[in-house]
């Protein structure tokens, strides 16, 4: 499976990249080489990607073998702050999961010990949420407490 990220451009619709305009975020195209199909991530154009990680193995960091990646969705809206939807993909696009809505910030997602681990922002709280790394089955879930500055 093959991904082209191609972003949304005020004048011109869908690009993938170059010069002119600017972009107001993102889709992912999934494309089969094998089966000369193609597919989006989202299914309308009434949101888009405003962040993305892709999620590398990491016990064999020459190879750079992409295992997951994760998408915040969000409503394309001028007006800020915008809450949208954690999604995660393995690396073959053949299973999408949602992580979470009313998602206002993506921080990061990594592997360790076989655990996708994702940590994000929702409700003015930081939140870890653990996969299996190979079937994208959710663990654990569970709020960061965040000790105060002095």
């Amino acid at each position: 499976m093959l991904r082209a990220d191609l972003y949304v451009r005020r004048e011109a619709g869908f690009s993938s990249g170059g010069s002119g305009g600017y972009g107001e975020g993102e889709m992912s195209l999934f494309i089969d080489p094998n089966d000369k199909s193609a597919h989006w991530l989202l299914p309308d154009n009434d949101h888009v990607i405003a962040e993305k990680s892709d999620v590398e193995d990491d016990r064999n960091v020459p190879a750079k073998r992409i295992i997951a990646t994760v998408f915040l969705v969000k409503p394309r809206a001028i007006e800020s702050p915008v809450t949208g939807k954690l999604l995660v993909t393995d690396a073959g696009d053949s299973k999408m999961v949602e992580i979470a809505n009313n998602v206002t910030d993506f921080h990061i997602a990594s592997v360790n010990a076989g655990e996708l681990i994702v940590i994000y922002e929702r409700n003015r709280r930081l939140v870890l949420t653990a996969f299996d790394a190979g079937s994208l089955l959710k663990k654990r879930e569970q709020e960061i407490q965040i000790p105060q500055l002095k």
